[in-house]
């Protein structure tokens, strides 16, 4: 009689529980495809909306990478903590406000090389990450030159930026909206119609667009560092302009002249 026991004569266990979550499911699927019925007979102009806010740099973006390597671990982590209370001591006197700078990814461990296409242990490595922040440009020179004269510092990547980048994103993806509505208003017009409310506003990017600090290393036409021997071995820098796209998907609501 046991194993024969199903859902009739057990009424108050998972059976109504199914029965609800089914009822449910059911109400949620009609709801969604009867908005989406409704949504799609109502007429409507769907566009795209771009803006590009061209921005001039005020601040640079620092990545170094410190490391040290011996065949002692605790020889090999004073000379990186003394490498990196330099580091960190040459910045200060290069006038990198305090709260600019950040130290990361610090780290020891065995340093491994291929030997005889075997693999084998030589010594200990350790390594730290610092970035910093200035809006001093005129110090490109002197910090790279700098930084240069210490053999365990290396230069991973300097990126330009803007104190003011997120208004300088909002005014632009205000330009980009009023794009496209002008843009669904002419379409409307050569239908013989005009536009009514908004029906959708979403921001639709793709990989390329959006906020791109360019790079030191990157040597876009106008992002570049100039060497000339007659200036001097590293020469000014140039920094350029920032392209600031966004671009917006709209739509409104169609209406025909008259109504």
């Amino acid at each position: 009689m046991l194993e024969s026991a199903n859902c009739q004569n057990q009424p108050s266990t998972p059976c109504k529980v199914m029965k609800h979550i089914f009822i449910c499911a059911w109400v949620s699927t009609v709801l969604v495809l009867s908005v989406a019925a409704e949504e799609a007979s109502v007429p409507r102009v769907t566009v795209h909306g771009t803006a590009t806010t061209e921005v001039v740099p005020d601040q640079m973006v620092w990545s170094l990478h410190i490391e040290s390597k011996g065949p002692r671990l605790e020889a090999v982590a004073n000379d990186q903590t003394k490498m990196v209370q330099k580091t960190l001591e040459f910045l200060q006197k290069s006038k990198i406000e305090p709260k600019a700078l950040q130290t990361s990814r610090m780290q020891f461990g065995e340093n491994w090389t291929y030997s005889s296409s075997s693999r084998v242990r030589d010594g200990y490595v350790a390594s730290t990450d610092i970035s910093f922040k200035t809006t001093d440009l005129e110090r490109y020179s002197e910090l790279w030159l700098g930084l240069a004269e210490m053999p365990a510092v290396s230069i991973r990547m300097v990126s330009f930026d803007h104190t003011k980048r997120i208004e300088f994103q909002n005014q632009t993806r205000e330009k980009a909206i009023l794009a496209a509505k002008e843009k669904a208003a002419n379409s409307a017009k050569a239908l013989g119609a005009e536009i009514g409310a908004p029906l959708l506003l979403e921001e639709d990017l793709s990989p390329s667009e959006g906020w791109q600090p360019y790079l030191q290393n990157r040597l876009a036409n106008n992002v570049a560092v100039f060497n000339d021997q007659d200036r001097g071995a590293m020469g000014s820098l140039a920094p350029g302009t920032i392209p600031i796209t966004i671009r917006v998907k709209a739509a409104f609501q169609l209406v025909s002249r008259g109504k």
